[in-house]
């Protein structure tokens, strides 16, 4: 595992294992991959994926042999989906079958790797075949395997640098144990902390003071020497479920609620890609879709969703108007040059909403590099 300089990244995206995700971000320039240290979440590709392997070989094509922070999507694989009052037919019932192996399988090996046995040693061993990865501390409930994770931390910074990610709905107790994992290790700087904010486009001041007040505990308890060398990611994510018909710009709320906490500490910027996370209760996969071709910009996504169903005139309409409305203001990269060819009508290559998502991860990328701070915010 690697030692890595935190400090040098200027933006951390959380990612996970969708295509929109991976072929956005393979689509960036070598430069923008260079100023960026992604999160990768492990988290079941499809439906048909029984264990982590597809995801795994996903990510090492992504990232190459650049560094990147390894985490693991704690999200159990959905059961199947049963349609309801009809019978049903034999490729249904053996669709329902795969996908009830799929599940049983998945969650079995998710569990395997969240097992605190021995310091959390089957997700330690998990990780020793990324040679770039700053691995993440798993833990599931902080008040009760406090001296597992410690172990687990312990035990990983031997070899390079670690992270650690908390949210909200962490325990309180999860900053004893970080508090006492600096305390053993050659210099803070070897540890991140990703302080993750959650989704939502309410409440940015409550979720920046959770950010806050973190950040305050553990600076009040670990040496005045270690408080320098302490590094650290304000994560959140704003991005919209928008559900309206036509162009609308919907605000950034990311950077509102990073320049809120950085008042208490220099934290590093960080979202989720401008992915919308929905947790799936089923694995059933709707068929419609809607025309959304989606612009970030520095601090706002100008988004256009055709009002038809199934329409690939929609891409066109949609491309031509979000370029009027970005004015002068246009991006320079794959995504952004996907749009400019579509309201010249050249959708050949991109007739599928995954690649639409895709420019949107990609566009999205490459604006927030742009817009963060070559040094963090002064405390």
């Amino acid at each position: 595992m690697p030692k890595v300089d935190f400090s040098a990244y200027p933006y951390y995206p959380a990612l996970q294992c969708s295509f929109p995700e991976h072929h956005g971000y393979r689509q960036l320039s070598n430069e923008d991959k260079d100023a960026l240290l992604p999160i990768w979440e492990l988290k079941q590709r499809d439906f048909e994926d029984p264990d982590f392997n597809g995801a795994i070989q996903d990510i090492k094509t992504s990232v190459g042999n650049r560094n990147f922070v390894l985490d693991l999507c704690k999200d159990p694989a959905p059961p199947p989906f049963v349609p309801s009052g009809k019978k049903l037919s034999a490729s249904e019932e053996a669709r329902i079958q795969t996908q009830a192996a799929t599940q049983q399988s998945y969650n079995a090996a998710l569990a395997k790797l969240l097992d605190p046995t021995d310091g959390f040693k089957a997700w330690r061993e998990f990780v020793t075949p990324f040679p770039t990865a700053v691995p993440t501390l798993q833990f599931t409930d902080a008040s009760s395997q406090s001296a597992a994770i410690l172990r687990q931390g312990a035990l990983l910074a031997r070899s390079g640098s670690i992270a650690v990610r908390i949210s909200p709905e962490t325990a309180d107790e999860i900053f004893d144990v970080i508090i006492q994992l600096i305390s053993i290790l050659d210099s803070a700087e070897a540890l991140l902390i990703i302080f993750d904010c959650g989704y939502g486009r309410t409440g940015i001041a409550d979720r920046a003071a959770f950010a806050k007040q973190g950040i305050s505990r553990v600076l009040s308890e670990i040496d005045v020497l270690q408080r320098a060398n302490l590094r650290a990611v304000c994560l959140s994510n704003s991005f919209p479920n928008a559900s309206h018909d036509g162009l609308k710009p919907y605000e950034n709320l990311d950077w509102t609620l990073w320049q809120e906490a950085s008042e208490a500490f220099p934290f590093t910027f960080g979202d989720y890609g401008a992915i919308h996370r929905r947790k799936s209760t089923t694995m059933y996969v709707p068929g419609d879709w809607r025309a959304t071709v989606i612009y970030p910009l520095n601090d706002k996504w100008l988004i256009y969703r055709d009002p038809n169903s199934k329409d690939q005139q929609g891409w066109i309409t949609g491309s031509r108007e979000v370029l009027t409305a970005a004015e002068k203001d246009k991006t320079n990269c794959w995504g952004a040059s996907m749009v400019e060819n579509a309201a010249k009508e050249k959708i050949e290559e991109c007739k599928s909403p995954r690649f639409w998502y895709a420019a949107k991860v990609n566009m999205h990328l490459h604006r927030q590099i742009a817009s963060s701070p070559d040094e963090p915010a002064a405390e």
